[in-house]
């Protein structure tokens, strides 16, 4: 791993998939021009649904070359600027009948996409762990993953091995719960990076989310970077709790730019703020604002951050507390 500039974007995507586009071809733009060499984009970059399995309609294939596939113009902006790009979470036809859906439409994956300078699919990884949590009793949201996304194969671990921070594992949100698909991606297959991109619930966010990237990054001993949504979505009632953060694998925060806890971005000295024009993307409607002011996010950070990270972190890290030599088998 050569020192790196990396990207870390937050969106408030929409459920306009060429709204989602344009602010995502913005924020690629300008990072790239600071000299980004790999960009990451949150769960749901390219749509995000109004109600449960309203992406079923919006599932697409993974192909590049696919006119018809939202991945396409990803592919083809990842090559105009010569960067890496990842796509946090794409809905893609899984081919696997939704129960109880008329019209018929099928399930999803939720899949993480790498894409090299190329334009090239590099790697997908189909999310394996699915949401299912009903907050409704304490005024939270009810969100059942399952009854609209069909899991990955668990015995998936994808890793990809010639990108400038070195060797990424990926991974989706919700997936940060269960260590050891981490420990697997890390001591299996060698990751140097971990990521965890996602649109995290407001209640669980304050609760959890630092505390589960950091545990990850600390046990694994690697970098973890996790792009978030933020804020509410147009024009429905979800709301995302942010902080997209980068950690390095002593635990130390490296960037977060902010979100329910906290609405100002921490980053480092040297680090450029990259925010995203205001009106380009739907801002909700007052009324929506009123649906459910638990944990307001309004006002947070929406666009991205550009950071140089160095590979003497990761080995000064591992050299210092050799885990991975001190392993050992559990029957």
């Amino acid at each position: 791993m050569a020192m790196t500039q990396v990207a870390i974007c937050q969106l408030r995507t929409t459920c306009s998939a060429s709204e989602n586009l344009r602010a995502s071809s913005s924020l690629v733009a300008k990072c790239a021009h600071l000299g980004s060499q790999i960009i990451f984009l949150p769960e749901n970059c390219c749509f995000m649904g109004t109600f449960p399995g309203e992406s079923n309609g919006h599932a697409t294939s993974m192909s590049a070359s696919d006119p018809a596939s939202l991945v396409a113009p990803y592919a083809s902006l990842a090559k105009e600027h010569g960067v890496w790009l990842s796509l946090g979470g794409v809905q893609e036809d899984s081919g696997v009948p939704m129960e109880g859906s008329d019209p018929p439409k099928n399930k999803v994956n939720n899949s993480h996409v790498l894409i090299d300078p190329q334009g090239q699919v590099a790697s997908v990884y189909r999310k394996i762990h699915l949401f299912d949590v009903d907050l409704s009793a304490t005024g939270g949201p009810k969100l059942l993953e399952s009854s609209f996304t069909n899991p990955g194969d668990p015995n998936q671990a994808n890793v990809v091995p010639e990108t400038p921070m070195g060797s990424l594992g990926l991974a989706i949100c919700y997936d940060m719960r269960f260590p050891y698909l981490f420990q697997r991606l890390r001591f299996e297959k060698g990751a140097d990076v971990l990521t965890a991109p996602s649109a995290y619930t407001v209640p669980t966010g304050r609760a959890h989310w630092h505390a589960l990237l950091r545990s990850r990054a600390i046990e694994n001993q690697c970098f973890m970077v996790a792009a978030a949504q933020v804020g509410r979505h147009w024009p429905g009632k979800r709301l995302s709790y942010g902080h997209s953060i980068i950690i390095d694998p002593w635990g130390a925060v490296v960037a977060d730019l902010g979100g329910a806890s906290n609405k100002t971005p921490v980053v480092p000295e040297d680090a450029t703020l990259v925010p995203l024009e205001e009106d380009m993307l739907t801002a909700p409607t007052p009324d929506a604002e009123k649906v459910n002011d638990e944990e307001s996010v309004e006002g947070a950070f929406v666009g991205a951050v550009v950071v140089n990270l160095t590979p003497e972190t990761l080995a000064s890290t591992r050299a210092k507390m050799p885990v991975a030599s001190h392993r050992r088998p559990i029957a």
